[in-house]
């Protein structure tokens, strides 16, 4: 099938109905090539490689084919059918004649801006609550922050989900990236909600070697700001930790674990700089958050 939608013989009708979820996309196309490398995907799926890597950067600006969203799936190492779903999903097509697929990503996307926006209003209220006061909030990309910083050189995907610039604060600007699981929906199923853990893990890896990639290629990107990763399950956070264990980086990075439930910032830890640099939260802790 073609990219508007055309149909294909053989195959039910299908359309594009929603705008690519880019970040999704990418993590939809990191969740599908599992442990292969994008290079070895690719010709395993008989892809250009160079098309999935801006699809996984965010850089396309049309959804992919049906039959290249198929092939990707059949390829996965992961189930077909949920691989499949996942990508169709966060590339914007849906079937006609499917209520539920339209419900269900209508819901998703619902859930997820709502869930962004909680987030933010978190962050803000703890540094609002310390007498900080917030001159701008973006929801943009790094770039645009800073006028002069260019695109990264090596293609290298350093977008944000919102910042803020705080006055009083060195660094003033603040990025912030969310990484939306929180592991609920499995709660009641170990086995489950383990196996998912461990796919998350292998997730975000891939989702942020390009900024840690920057930090030793290109750290003129981060020299006036911040870069945090926004934790909701404790487990993932304490885990992506223990992943990072040993590195030292040019920039200021953070993790953050936020508490949904009570609204409040519970942890911030910064990953250790190259040149001894000692960072320090904004944020209040009533027990032992900072680390």
């Amino acid at each position: 099938m073609g990219r508007n939608g055309e149909k294909s013989k053989g195959k039910k009708e299908e359309e594009v109905w929603k705008p690519i979820y880019q970040k999704r996309l990418g993590d939809a196309i990191n969740y599908a090539k599992g442990k292969q490398s994008m290079a070895e995907f690719a010709r395993k799926c008989g892809l250009n490689p160079m098309t999935l890597s801006r699809a996984v950067n965010g850089t396309i600006k049309k959804p992919l084919d049906i039959d290249t969203i198929r092939v990707m799936a059949e390829c996965s190492d992961a189930p077909t059918d949920e691989v499949f779903e996942y990508l169709m999903l966060a590339n914007g097509w849906v079937k006609t004649d499917s209520r539920r697929s339209r419900e269900h990503f209508e819901k998703f996307i619902l859930i997820t801006k709502e869930l962004f926006k909680d987030v933010q209003s978190i962050i803000m209220n703890a540094l609002l609550e310390q007498g900080f006061s917030i001159a701008s909030v973006f929801s943009t990309k790094l770039k645009d922050l800073d006028p002069t910083l260019k695109e990264s050189r090596f293609h290298l995907n350093t977008d944000v989900d919102f910042a803020l610039k705080v006055q009083g604060s060195e660094p003033s600007f603040r990025n912030f990236t969310v990484w939306i699981f929180t592991g609920e929906e499995f709660a009641s199923d170990n086995s489950l909600y383990r196996s998912k853990l461990k796919d998350q893990q292998r997730f975000l890896i891939d989702r942020y070697k390009g900024v840690f990639l920057r930090d030793v290629w290109e750290p003129e990107a981060f020299e006036n700001c911040q870069y945090s990763i926004v934790f909701l399950n404790k487990d993932l956070f304490e885990g992506f930790l223990k992943d990072l264990e040993g590195l030292k980086f040019n920039s200021c990075f953070s993790l953050i674990l936020l508490d949904l439930a009570g609204q409040k910032v519970l942890r911030e830890v910064f990953l250790p700089r190259k040149k001894g640099r000692k960072d320090k939260s904004l944020f209040k802790f009533t027990d032992r958050g900072e680390g």
